[in-house]
């Protein structure tokens, strides 16, 4: 663990700066599409109801769904 720490470095990014632009602006748009299709979609009729529908909204859009941002191609393979 002391030599995985010893080999990260930390980077501050301030506000306004390119990376720091594109980060938030893709936690938008994943927070917007979460909202109007996972949660907005569907009538809930228990807790467990909502968490396997959402898990299953989750896992499309990670592991199935194209991004425009990285070549049309799924975050996860």
């Amino acid at each position: 663990l002391a030599a995985r720490q010893a080999d990260r470095q930390r980077v501050h990014l301030a506000s306004g700066q390119s990376i720091h632009r594109v980060v938030c602006y893709s936690l938008l748009t994943y927070n917007e599409k979460f909202r109007a299709e996972g949660l907005n979609a569907h009538w809930f009729l228990t807790l467990d109801d909502a968490r396997k529908r959402l898990e299953h909204w989750r896992r499309d859009y990670n592991e199935v769904r194209a991004h425009s941002a990285i070549a049309d191609l799924p975050p996860i393979t």
